[in-house]
């Protein structure tokens, strides 16, 4: 995970313990699940994980750090696919049809779709979850810009496509039917998405699937 369980000391005194880490942010995670972001305290937390309320607040210090780490926890889970090193033996097309398959396995969850949609509301109003709100954003991003430029460069995509309004094509979609109509999504959506927003160079419908 993205730093949620890292080995690694965080500072003077004890290592932190990665099994204590990730039994409370799946607790987070649960809490969130059950009573949205409102609802998520030290209190809750403590009683459910077992973890002692001092020794929560000397690793997360507010609840915001709390749904940062959920969400990355979210985001890193095994249903998001491993991107190849060496794009440029793999299809590209193939790749990105199977990372919105994995967005739309992780977001057809209903309560991981309930706790994104109540982190990223609160996000409104806070300025470290403002943060996480474009964490959130540009995770997926950053693979999709990345694999839209490598397809444009292999001459699998049309050189005329504009990479931003992709990005929010490809992903759009799916955040929108999931997380803001509450729907599922059919894994079949993600070719017909690609086949709309990244036509190969000598498709003339952008339209036709």
């Amino acid at each position: 995970m993205d730093q949620i369980t890292s080995k690694n000391k965080g500072g003077p005194g004890r290592p932190r313990n990665p099994d204590i880490e990730e039994r409370v942010v799946k607790t987070a995670y649960k809490v969130l699940a059950k009573f949205g972001y409102e609802g998520l305290s030290f209190a809750k937390v403590s009683v459910l994980s077992g973890v002692a309320r001092p020794t929560l607040k000397l690793r997360w210090r507010t609840r915001e750090e709390w749904g940062i780490a959920t969400v990355k926890y979210i985001l890193d889970r095994p249903a998001v696919m491993q991107i190849p090193e060496n794009l440029g033996s793999h299809n590209i097309k193939e790749i990105i049809i199977s990372v919105l398959e994995g967005l739309i396995i992780t977001l057809n969850n209903p309560e991981t779709a309930r706790i994104l949609t109540s982190i990223l509301a609160a996000a409104h109003f806070s300025g470290p979850l403002g943060e996480l709100r474009q964490y959130a954003l540009s995770r997926r991003g950053i693979v999709l810009r990345r694999l839209v430029e490598m397809g444009i460069e292999k001459g699998e995509f049309s050189k005329t496509i504009d990479i931003e309004f992709a990005l929010d094509g490809l992903n759009g979609p799916i955040l929108y039917r999931t997380l803001i109509l509450g729907m599922t999504m059919e894994l079949e959506m993600a070719r017909t998405i690609v086949n709309n927003i990244l036509p190969p160079p000598d498709k003339k419908n952008y339209g036709q699937t």
